[in-house]
């Protein structure tokens, strides 16, 4: 394409856009847009090979869908020796400020460009338009998130992240079958929660992140987990629940797919249970002196009743008790949250007519080497509201 014809393109683009949102969902539209940084490179937006109509032909590069680049053809060659990494820093905002972490700049989970093209869930009554990102992303937690977290200072990502390097809890990456080139049609991928690093005589302490680290792991997020309490990863294997034996590398880009995904968080004396709904992972492996590091996002949808009942977690600040024990606080939390609702709860539901059920959301990550300890159940304070379960309207 050459210069003139990209710039009559993006002269197009610009008019059909401001020609089909109005001032303020466009200025929703700017907001969620600000700022991706440096993850968007994960993910490219191309024209929308699935165009159902003439319409959405002709308009196919006004709408854009970014997702992961596709599988590499070919073979995959000798494979590197498995990686193991703690993440070491997460952000799960989009808010204007320094996390120390790049903005998760997320895909279009829906294959939807939300107000440029119908919603592909039917929202609740007198909802508000929520528009979508930049080529179709979806992230509606990320601004909702930075919003919350005003309120309730352990959703902050700096609160998160503080969290991880005090080695309270952390997140485990596995890269297996890797042949260490940009391309690999045939990688495995799997995650799984940790409840903390090994405290073990006078060399316990806070994790170094330099791959003598040993984090234990969660029997909830493995295989079996349950009977495995007590026993060594390096013998049992403990295979995550989260696990893709498809993933692939393209182009530098590692791929993984998660129909479900049980990530938890600490919030200080609880831990927040996120479920994550067809995960997409997206991320670089890099090689740092003599091993790697990894970098990149994760996304996908949380329905919205899972996060309500994930609030008997969080703490309000100003009396200590749970959330879900002060009906002022926790009203406007989960009216916060089911105003917010974008997508269906299952990607099967999308573009069928099925009501609104969950919210996108998009995490960004950074993780260093690490080893896999014992399978280890967390003794947890008892929360304030015991298997609290709501509902939106």
């Amino acid at each position: 394409m050459d210069a003139r014809r990209a710039n009559r393109n993006a002269s197009r683009r610009a008019r059909v856009t401001l020609g089909l949102l109005g001032g303020p969902v466009l200025a929703l539209l700017l907001a969620m847009a600000c700022g991706p940084g440096n993850l968007a490179d994960l993910t490219r937006g191309g024209a929308d090979a699935g165009a159902r109509d003439e319409a959405a032909a002709v308009d196919a590069d006004v709408c854009l869908h970014a997702g992961p680049p596709e599988r590499p053809e070919g073979g995959d060659g000798p494979s590197v020796a498995d990686l193991v990494f703690a993440v070491d820093a997460l952000r799960i905002d989009t808010g204007d400020f320094d996390a120390g972490l790049s903005k998760p700049a997320s895909i279009d989970l829906d294959r939807t460009c939300s107000c440029l093209e119908p919603p592909s869930c039917v929202a609740p009554p007198d909802a508000a338009p929520i528009c979508d990102g930049p080529d179709g992303r979806d992230n509606v937690s990320g601004p909702l998130l930075g919003t919350l977290a005003v309120l309730l200072p352990a959703l902050e990502p700096t609160f998160l992240t503080e969290r991880i390097r005090q080695g309270v809890y952390g997140v485990i990456l596995s890269v297996q079958k890797w042949n260490g080139e940009p391309n690999d049609p045939d990688v495995v991928v799997s995650l799984r929660m940790s409840v903390g690093i090994q405290q073990a005589g006078e060399d316990g302490g806070a994790p170094r992140f330099d791959g003598t680290d040993v984090w234990d792991i969660d029997p909830a997020s493995i295989v079996a987990g349950g009977s495995l309490v007590g026993q060594d990863c390096d013998v049992v294997g403990c295979i995550g629940l989260a696990s893709d034996v498809a993933a692939y590398a393209r182009d530098g880009v590692l791929v993984a797919r998660f129909e479900q995904l049980p990530f938890t968080v600490s919030v200080g004396p609880g831990r927040l249970v996120l479920p994550f709904v067809g995960a997409v992972l997206t991320a670089r492996v890099t090689r740092e002196g003599g091993g790697y590091r990894i970098a990149g996002e994760l996304a996908g949808r949380w329905r919205a009743d899972d996060i309500l009942a994930g609030s008997a977690a969080i703490r309000e600040p100003l009396t200590g008790s749970s959330l879900c024990k002060n009906a002022e606080t926790y009203g406007y939390f989960k009216r916060s949250v089911c105003a917010s609702v974008d997508l269906a709860g299952d990607p099967a539901e999308d573009r069928t007519g099925a009501p609104c059920a969950a919210l996108s959301e998009a995490i960004a990550f950074r993780g260093s080497p690490a080893k896999l300890g014992k399978v280890r159940e967390l003794v947890q304070e008892p929360g304030d509201c015991p298997g609290f379960q709501d509902t939106c309207p």
